[in-house]
């Protein structure tokens, strides 16, 4: 049964949710801590088109390199 848990922190190669699950991420989704993900308990499941995806890591990035 999958259901949407809220990420509490990120970890190397997955996260752990609100309820302190820790979880494997699938797909190439960007998930940061806050984000509500579709989970069937054991992995965070999320694809996002290349297009948004390439948007989103630009996003990523620039943040990052603004904070240093």
């Amino acid at each position: 049964m999958f259901y949407q848990t809220q990420v509490k922190s990120i970890i190397q190669g997955g996260v752990i949710d609100v309820h302190g699950k820790e979880l494997s991420i699938i797909g190439n989704k960007l998930v940061k801590k806050g984000d509500f993900v579709w989970t069937d308990g054991k992995v965070v499941f999320g694809h996002t088109p290349i297009a948004n995806f390439l948007d989103s890591a630009r996003r990523l990035l620039y943040i990052t390199l603004n904070e240093i």
